[in-house]
Protein backbone atom coordinates (compact mmCIF):
# COMPACT_ATOMS: atom_id res chain seq x y z
CA UNK A 1 0.00 0.00 0.00
CA UNK A 2 1.16 3.34 -1.13
CA UNK A 3 -1.02 5.69 0.96
CA UNK A 4 -2.14 5.42 4.67
CA UNK A 5 -4.00 7.35 7.14
CA UNK A 6 -1.86 8.15 10.03
CA UNK A 7 -2.92 9.30 13.61
CA UNK A 8 -3.44 12.64 12.46
CA UNK A 9 -6.06 11.93 9.74
CA UNK A 10 -2.45 12.71 7.47
CA UNK A 11 -1.72 10.36 4.86
CA UNK A 12 1.53 8.64 5.18
CA UNK A 13 3.73 7.11 2.31
CA UNK A 14 5.07 4.67 3.34
CA UNK A 15 6.31 2.70 0.78
CA UNK A 16 8.58 2.81 -2.41
CA UNK A 17 6.89 1.50 -5.16
CA UNK A 18 4.87 3.86 -7.01
CA UNK A 19 4.79 5.37 -10.72
CA UNK A 20 7.20 8.31 -10.71
CA UNK A 21 5.08 10.99 -13.22
CA UNK A 22 8.13 13.15 -13.85
CA UNK A 23 7.69 16.18 -11.61
CA UNK A 24 10.08 17.25 -8.71
CA UNK A 25 7.46 17.34 -6.18
CA UNK A 26 7.21 13.48 -6.56
CA UNK A 27 10.85 12.78 -7.04
CA UNK A 28 10.92 14.63 -3.62
CA UNK A 29 8.39 12.67 -2.03
CA UNK A 30 9.87 8.92 -3.73
CA UNK A 31 12.97 9.84 -1.81
CA UNK A 32 11.11 10.03 1.38
CA UNK A 33 9.57 7.13 1.04
CA UNK A 34 12.59 5.29 0.11
CA UNK A 35 14.50 6.88 2.98
CA UNK A 36 12.37 4.48 5.48
CA UNK A 37 10.90 8.18 6.91
CA UNK A 38 6.81 8.64 6.35
CA UNK A 39 5.90 11.62 4.24
CA UNK A 40 3.39 13.09 5.64
CA UNK A 41 0.46 14.74 3.12
CA UNK A 42 -1.68 16.51 4.98
CA UNK A 43 -5.24 17.60 4.16
CA UNK A 44 -6.03 20.95 5.76
CA UNK A 45 -4.22 23.23 8.00
CA UNK A 46 -4.67 21.68 11.17
CA UNK A 47 -3.28 18.65 9.48
CA UNK A 48 -0.20 20.24 8.62
CA UNK A 49 0.60 21.34 11.98
CA UNK A 50 -0.05 18.07 13.31
CA UNK A 51 2.18 16.65 10.69
CA UNK A 52 4.36 18.95 11.11
CA UNK A 53 5.07 18.49 15.04
CA UNK A 54 5.15 14.70 14.58
CA UNK A 55 7.87 14.75 11.74
CA UNK A 56 10.06 17.29 14.51
CA UNK A 57 9.81 14.89 17.15
CA UNK A 58 10.36 12.25 14.55
CA UNK A 59 13.58 13.78 13.60
CA UNK A 60 14.19 14.76 17.63
CA UNK A 61 13.80 10.91 18.27
CA UNK A 62 16.24 10.24 15.30
CA UNK A 63 18.73 12.15 16.72
CA UNK A 64 18.30 10.66 20.63
CA UNK A 65 18.60 7.30 19.21
CA UNK A 66 22.00 8.08 17.51
CA UNK A 67 23.17 9.72 20.54
CA UNK A 68 21.97 6.38 22.66
CA UNK A 69 23.56 4.16 20.41
CA UNK A 70 26.92 6.40 20.55
CA UNK A 71 26.51 6.06 24.53
CA UNK A 72 25.88 2.28 24.29
CA UNK A 73 28.87 1.67 21.99
CA UNK A 74 31.19 2.68 25.12
CA UNK A 75 33.43 3.91 22.62
CA UNK A 76 31.55 7.30 20.87
CA UNK A 77 32.27 9.14 17.91
CA UNK A 78 32.01 12.90 19.58
CA UNK A 79 31.40 14.54 16.67
CA UNK A 80 28.68 12.49 15.55
CA UNK A 81 27.14 13.01 18.99
CA UNK A 82 27.76 17.01 18.93
CA UNK A 83 25.78 16.62 15.26
CA UNK A 84 23.13 14.83 16.53
CA UNK A 85 22.98 17.01 20.18
CA UNK A 86 23.17 19.91 17.99
CA UNK A 87 20.14 18.74 15.32
CA UNK A 88 18.31 18.10 19.13
CA UNK A 89 18.86 21.45 20.00
CA UNK A 90 17.79 23.16 16.55
CA UNK A 91 14.64 21.06 16.45
CA UNK A 92 13.66 21.68 19.95
CA UNK A 93 13.59 25.11 19.29
CA UNK A 94 10.21 24.56 17.11
CA UNK A 95 8.22 22.89 19.55
CA UNK A 96 6.16 26.09 21.07
CA UNK A 97 5.55 27.03 16.89
CA UNK A 98 4.19 23.43 16.72
CA UNK A 99 1.31 23.61 19.24
CA UNK A 100 -1.12 27.11 18.26
CA UNK A 101 -4.35 27.53 19.54
CA UNK A 102 -6.45 24.82 17.39
CA UNK A 103 -4.46 22.41 16.71
CA UNK A 104 -5.21 19.96 19.90
CA UNK A 105 -7.74 17.27 20.57
CA UNK A 106 -10.56 19.45 20.76
CA UNK A 107 -10.64 19.86 16.94
CA UNK A 108 -10.98 15.89 16.53
CA UNK A 109 -7.89 15.08 14.85
CA UNK A 110 -6.25 11.95 16.14
CA UNK A 111 -3.04 13.80 17.90
CA UNK A 112 -1.12 12.66 21.21
CA UNK A 113 -0.20 15.99 22.54
CA UNK A 114 -3.30 16.65 25.51
CA UNK A 115 -5.33 19.60 25.95
CA UNK A 116 -3.11 20.39 28.92
CA UNK A 117 -0.52 22.13 26.27
CA UNK A 118 -3.12 25.07 25.89
CA UNK A 119 -4.85 24.98 30.01
CA UNK A 120 -1.71 25.18 31.25
CA UNK A 121 0.73 26.85 28.74
CA UNK A 122 3.40 28.16 31.81
CA UNK A 123 4.30 24.59 32.44
CA UNK A 124 4.45 23.70 29.01
CA UNK A 125 7.03 26.51 28.53
CA UNK A 126 8.88 25.56 31.60
CA UNK A 127 8.65 21.78 30.13
CA UNK A 128 9.84 22.77 26.43
CA UNK A 129 12.48 25.24 27.82
CA UNK A 130 14.08 22.67 30.26
CA UNK A 131 14.56 20.52 26.86
CA UNK A 132 15.95 22.87 25.67
CA UNK A 133 18.57 23.67 27.89
CA UNK A 134 19.49 20.14 28.54
CA UNK A 135 19.78 19.42 24.96
CA UNK A 136 22.61 22.49 24.52
CA UNK A 137 24.32 20.68 27.81
CA UNK A 138 24.53 17.46 25.81
CA UNK A 139 26.38 19.02 22.93
CA UNK A 140 28.76 20.85 25.34
CA UNK A 141 28.87 17.56 26.82
CA UNK A 142 30.31 15.93 23.95
CA UNK A 143 32.43 18.64 23.02
CA UNK A 144 34.60 17.70 26.38
CA UNK A 145 35.09 13.99 25.11
CA UNK A 146 34.79 13.05 28.46
CA UNK A 147 32.11 9.86 28.95
CA UNK A 148 30.88 9.80 32.29
CA UNK A 149 29.65 13.49 31.63
CA UNK A 150 28.29 12.62 28.32
CA UNK A 151 26.57 9.69 29.58
CA UNK A 152 25.30 11.35 32.52
CA UNK A 153 24.06 14.38 30.52
CA UNK A 154 22.58 11.71 28.13
CA UNK A 155 20.16 10.79 31.07
CA UNK A 156 19.40 14.31 31.98
CA UNK A 157 18.14 15.06 28.23
CA UNK A 158 15.71 11.66 28.19
CA UNK A 159 14.55 12.67 31.90
CA UNK A 160 13.61 16.38 30.44
CA UNK A 161 11.82 14.30 27.70
CA UNK A 162 9.65 12.54 29.85
CA UNK A 163 9.04 15.73 32.25
CA UNK A 164 7.40 16.91 29.45
CA UNK A 165 5.40 13.61 27.95
CA UNK A 166 4.28 12.61 31.17
CA UNK A 167 1.77 15.44 31.31
CA UNK A 168 1.48 16.77 27.61
CA UNK A 169 1.43 13.28 25.79
CA UNK A 170 -1.15 10.71 26.15
CA UNK A 171 0.25 7.58 27.09
CA UNK A 172 1.34 4.96 24.13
Amino acid sequence: MLLKTGRAGCSWVSGARFLAIGTMAMAGLLMSACSGSPQCVPESDIQQVVCERQQGFRDIGKNLKIVDDEVKSGDPDYQKVAESAMRIVETGKSIPHWFPEGSGPEVGIATDAKAEIWSDPDKFSAAYQEFVAESERLVSSAATENFTALQAQFHATGAACSNCHKPFRVDK
